[in-house]
């Protein structure tokens, strides 16, 4: 199971000195970023070679949880500034990123929290020193997010916690610290499109209605307090200097066969290439051919990660398109044999760089180049805790994002959804202790029966260099749930959580200190 085929088959021929190998991916289910990292293929592998006969290696589930990257803990202070206006003025932060003790993506979640760090607001001065020390905790690598989801988590709660001393709505303290377009973001990209301040708009009278619900509850008196938050991200897409390459080939029956070494880990990858493909051919989805997941018949093109494949490999795959339109048109071709007959080739091959490829972040300002194209959310949530207790049940998530046009919204719900799931699974659940944490009791996963009510709201402001105008989502879904979920935790009974999984025990001892 791989999301980067090529790259892992180049770590494995490296590592067991076997030139003449190809890697097959199998069809399976959700990874979440943690598949970016080599874990069973080496074991399995090397079996092979040695005994000369096919291997199949099934870990137990504890060794699964053994094997497998963990999210980076992150430990960090912050201090966010504002006037008394409320006009946001500076923030510091120093964090610690927790490597373990093996080093994956480690660098990577130090930069990419520290490119994300301004969220979606305008602060003029930011000052942040991120460290990645090694460990003897479990080996972290890349989750869902990838760094923003916990610097996020410090960016919101600050966020709240400053509205409040000011004496502002926290929405619309959200609203008139907003980024504008022709502003620069922390690392100092200025932006040229920021449909952020749309979506607090589209939320606003779900967010009027939630607060009127609580107040008329909690007036009541009694254990159960209600309480509703806020979390906002704008998120990155891709990565400064990334490319992919996909091509296309025209085949004899007018089909369209597709070759991208993408996977499909439930994101909807599969569908995107082959909606798109149809769309800019004008031939009906049967018509087109997807040849994925071999490194035989494919060149790499990336990971299926960043919430980079429709954004990235889709837009490789339009240029490969256009290309092969273009030739067709030269020719005054509309068959395959026609584009024969004009001498013309029948594959093309499509590339898309971000516009900062050659760029670099400087190692002394940490000013330069991060993301090219952003997805936005503003997401409220609404929560009963039991002040008794502790315990906290999230009642339902609202949630207003804009990616662009929607490719196929059935996929865009999936995403929304999932993303929410595991938002509050990483808000109030989920925590992996060396040691301790062996099986699904102990890990103590979201399930069925924790899923909340959820509404979306799903505004397409196409961007500049996006897919057919589309950018990606499928990280951003889970970013804002954290925070969103802890402020409506405060908000209901005055109990700050600093650190996740706001799990009873926390809560409680969070109620006695306010």
């Amino acid at each position: 199971r791989s999301i980067n085929i090529h790259f892992h088959l180049a770590m494995l021929q490296g590592a067991l000195g076997y030139e003449n190998m190809r890697y097959e991916e199998a069809y399976t289910g959700g990874q979440f970023g943690i598949k970016i990292d080599i874990t069973s293929e080496g074991l399995a592998a090397a079996a092979a070679l040695h005994f000369r006969r096919p291997v199949r290696y099934i870990p137990s589930l504890t060794e699964s949880m053994y094997l497998s990257a963990k999210r980076h803990p992150f430990d960090m202070k912050f201090r966010l500034g504002a006037d008394r206006q409320g006009k946001l003025t500076a923030l510091t932060m120093d964090y610690v990123v927790d490597n373990g003790a093996y080093t994956s993506a480690g660098r990577a979640m130090v930069f990419r929290a520290l490119y994300m760090l301004s969220g979606a607001y305008y602060i003029p001065a930011v000052k942040a020193l991120g460290k990645l020390v090694y460990t003897n905790n479990p080996w972290g690598s890349a989750a869902r997010g990838a760094g923003p989801p916990q610097a996020n988590f410090a960016l919101e709660s600050a966020m709240d916690m400053l509205a409040g001393k000011i004496g502002i709505d926290p929405l619309e303290f959200r609203l008139m610290n907003s980024l504008k377009p022709g502003q620069p973001k922390s690392v100092g990209r200025v932006v040229d499109q920021w449909p952020f301040p749309e979506l607090v708009e589209a939320i606003r009278p779900h967010y009027n209605r939630a607060k009127k619900e609580v107040a008329d509850c909690n007036r009541k008196g009694g254990p159960i307090r209600r309480g509703v938050g806020l979390g906002t991200h704008s998120f990155g897409i891709s990565m400064s200097g990334d490319s992919a390459n996909a091509a296309v080939e025209l085949e004899p029956d007018g089909g369209l066969a597709v070759f991208v070494a993408a996977a499909d880990p439930g994101e909807g990858n599969d569908s995107m290439f082959t909606q798109i493909a149809a769309h800019l051919m004008d031939l009906p989805l049967n018509k087109i051919r997807l040849v994925t997941r071999s490194t035989e018949r494919t060149t790499a093109t990336g990971p299926a990660a960043g919430s980079r494949m429709t954004y990235m490999v889709g837009g490789a795959m339009v240029d490969a398109i256009e290309k092969l339109k273009s030739a067709m048109a030269e020719a005054k071709a509309t068959t395959y044999d026609q584009l024969k007959k004009a001498g013309k080739p029948t594959r093309y091959m499509g590339t898309k760089k971000n516009r900062d490829a050659a760029a670099i972040i400087d190692p002394v300002t940490g000013l330069g180049p991060s993301f090219e194209s952003e997805v936005h959310s503003v997401q409220m949530a609404e929560v009963e805790v039991d002040t008794r207790t502790g315990e906290v049940k999230v009642l339902k998530v609202t949630t207003a994002v804009d990616a662009g046009p929607v490719i196929n919204p059935q996929n865009l719900e999936g995403q929304l959804e999932g993303g929410v799931d595991m938002g509050v699974g990483y808000a109030l659940r989920e925590e992996y202790v060396a040691g301790k944490t062996k099986d699904w009791i102990t890990f103590r996963f979201p399930t069925i029966t924790t899923a909340c009510e959820m509404e979306h709201i799903v505004r397409e402001t196409p961007r500049d260099k996006g897919t057919l105008g589309a950018t990606g989502v499928g990280e951003m879904t889970m970013v804002t749930t954290a925070p969103a979920v802890t402020n409506a935790i405060a908000n209901a009974c005055g109990a700050r959580v600093r650190h996740l999984p706001a799990i009873p025990e926390k809560v409680l001892a969070a109620i006695g200190k306010s």
